[in-house]
């Protein structure tokens, strides 16, 4: 029940102003078909990972430039390194899938 409601709180937190009407929706005052809504929302999520990969991935490095000689740190954030250019991928992938079943089913 948490899960579900959180889900809502962030839903309704990240989209403010919209407005559902029968065949488009309405966000501060721009009007959107459901494909273009949709559309945006995977592409907002899609660049905010992004970025948070981007973000470890830096993270990852300034870690093996500080380790001080200690092997165990600097192999920690080349696992950080790693992980983020995985999460990276696996976003970029995911993101080409998603648009490519829009294109399919929406045709546009």
């Amino acid at each position: 029940m948490k899960k579900i409601l959180s889900i809502l709180l962030v839903a309704f937190s990240v989209l403010p102003g919209t407005v559902f009407a029968a065949n488009s929706i309405t966000i501060s005052g721009s009007s959107l078909t459901l494909p273009e809504f949709l559309q945006h929302i995977v592409t907002m999520g899609a660049t905010w990972i992004a970025a948070l990969c981007t973000t470890l991935f830096l993270v990852g490095g300034f870690w093996m430039i500080i380790n001080a000689g200690k092997e165990e740190r600097a192999k920690q954030g080349k696992t950080i390194m790693t992980n983020a250019l995985m999460g990276l991928g696996i976003i970029l992938l995911s993101y080409a899938v998603i648009r490519t079943v829009f294109f399919i089913i929406f045709q546009n």
